[in-house]
């Protein structure tokens, strides 16, 4: 084994093992003792669905128990640590699958409960036809609705596989990631602690969302263009902008590496190839393209957007504190245009800051992924208009960060960040805390915390900008003093 492999495997580890303990000893206990027992509702014996679902969801969970052994048993300095860790994260995935499958969220009850009944019982070409006028997700998400209805799952089973299937293409995103930059087999402790995450673990189980989707593709985009393959990071970019705006929160630094290069004078993505991502759009396109607008296909994002009028959305950052005070009317309007601006300008300083980072000394992989997170989260954190699940791109970077840069800073961020979302959507979504805590007590912990990530985030940036400066400056010093001993 490779010695590189046996340090990631053997000391690197250990911070991520906090990590992921400090984040699942507060899941799993709010979880554990604050769920009330009217919320589990279904008979395993007397449901055929509930069967079935339980097959599903535990066949690639035997899949991964079985390569994910062999690869620890391979890999893994300590095997029992890992393995022991391992198997009980597949336990929580299959248990609490199986609890929350039957948690109807507002957003099924209201509105992908019905999408899905109409492509229950109407046929394929009036289901493609109807589709912007169903409903309000891009048409790509809708594909996927259709063909589970039309396979005959029931709705609530049909839409949460759909989470359940692409967070482990999520997992797998992130755990490609790791293992690229670190040049380690892939690595299956990477790939659980991804999918037991508090947040996606509430979206496959819970939420039956569609966030695990695009953030899946836009990290296989991070993950190309890392590998300097700009055709597929383009393309993959495009499939997410296909399932969500949000894939916005990825663009910033595949914008910094269509323009930096590598250590050894490549440019990471092309220029050329940026014409895929439209492709890529105009494709999904077509299935419902049959007498409609192209423009109502289009404007399917905006539609969604102005049905919330809200300056934040139970979203864990700048914006929300207006919301706790009940800020309405025309100074919502007047901080909502401050915010984007605002916006605006932190992303333009940390360009700024990032090229002048790059020319002081060059980016390597491990800065690339610091800088990708650094972005996601500042721009949800000031944006207004944000959900909580918004941060989904900026949490799996702060992992894949963690795992790559493994200092006690980067895991403390990574924790405060999957903390304070946690704690964020405790009421927004699931609504498990009946303990008499408020909404804003909640929420104004977990903008706290969040002030304190982006605190930490700002204060390691310059740290390390200051050691890259001190670095190149004693590098020229030693090249110069070499010159003068040549003389």
């Amino acid at each position: 084994m490779d010695s590189k492999e046996k340090n990631f495997n053997s000391k690197d580890m250990k911070r991520i093992f906090y990590l992921v303990t400090i984040v699942l000893v507060i899941a799993l206990t709010i979880l554990s003792f604050l769920i009330p027992i009217k919320y589990i509702q279904w008979n395993f014996f007397e449901k055929f669905d509930m069967v079935l679902y339980a097959i599903i969801v535990l066949i690639p969970l035997v899949i991964i128990a079985i390569f994910g052994t062999k690869s620890i048993l391979r890999n893994f300095t300590k095997k029992k640590v890992a393995l022991t860790y391992f198997y009980l994260a597949l336990v929580c995935i299959y248990v609490f699958a199986l609890i929350y499958v039957t948690w109807e969220t507002g957003d099924y009850t209201r509105f992908l409960s019905k999408w899905y009944a109409y492509y229950e019982n109407n046929s394929l070409k009036d289901s493609l036809y109807e589709i912007v006028d169903v409903s309000n997700y891009t048409p790509a998400y809708n594909y996927l609705l259709i063909i589970m209805a039309k396979i005959g799952f029931t709705d609530l089973y049909g839409i949460k596989l759909i989470t359940y299937a692409f967070s482990f293409l999520l997992a797998y995103a992130v755990a490609k990631i790791v293992s690229s930059i670190k040049k380690t087999n892939f690595n299956y402790l990477v790939f659980i602690t991804t999918m037991i995450l508090p947040m996606v673990l509430i979206e496959y189980t819970a939420w039956g969302q569609c966030d695990a989707i695009y953030t899946s593709f836009a990290m296989l985009a991070f993950y190309f263009a890392l590998n300097k393959k700009s055709k597929l990071s383009f393309l993959f970019l495009g499939i997410s902008f296909a399932f969500k705006l949000q894939f916005l929160f990825i663009v910033p630094i595949l914008f910094v590496m269509l323009i930096i290069k590598d250590e050894n004078g490549e440019h990471y993505l092309k220029w050329k190839d940026i014409w895929i991502v439209p492709l890529m759009y105009a494709i999904n396109l077509v299935p419902a393209f049959a007498g409609r607008s192209v423009l109502d296909l289009i404007l399917v994002y905006f539609s969604q957007s102005a049905q919330d009028n809200r300056l934040a959305g139970d979203c864990a950052n700048i914006c929300e504190i207006y919301m706790l005070f009940d800020v309405d009317g025309i100074a919502k309007t007047i901080l909502m245009i401050l915010h984007i601006l605002l916006t605006a300008v932190v992303l333009t300083l940390l360009l700024i800051f990032t090229f002048k980072r790059y020319k002081a000394k060059g980016l390597t992989k491990n800065d690339l992924v610091y800088i990708a997170m650094l972005f996601a989260f500042s721009m949800v954190f000031f944006m207004p208009k944000m959900l909580d699940r918004f941060y989904f791109i900026a949490l799996m970077l702060s992992v894949i960060n963690a795992f790559v840069n493994p200092t006690r800073l980067n895991t403390l961020i990574a924790g405060c960040m999957n903390t304070a979302v946690w704690v964020g959507v405790c009421h927004s979504y699931i609504k498990i805390l009946h303990t008499g805590i408020s909404f804003k007590i909640c929420m104004t912990i977990a903008i706290i915390i969040n002030f304190v990530t982006f605190a930490l985030l700002i204060y390691n940036t310059i740290k390390n900008y200051k050691i890259d400066k001190q670095h190149t400056k004693n590098e020229n010093k030693i090249s110069y003093d070499n010159i003068q001993e040549l003389n």
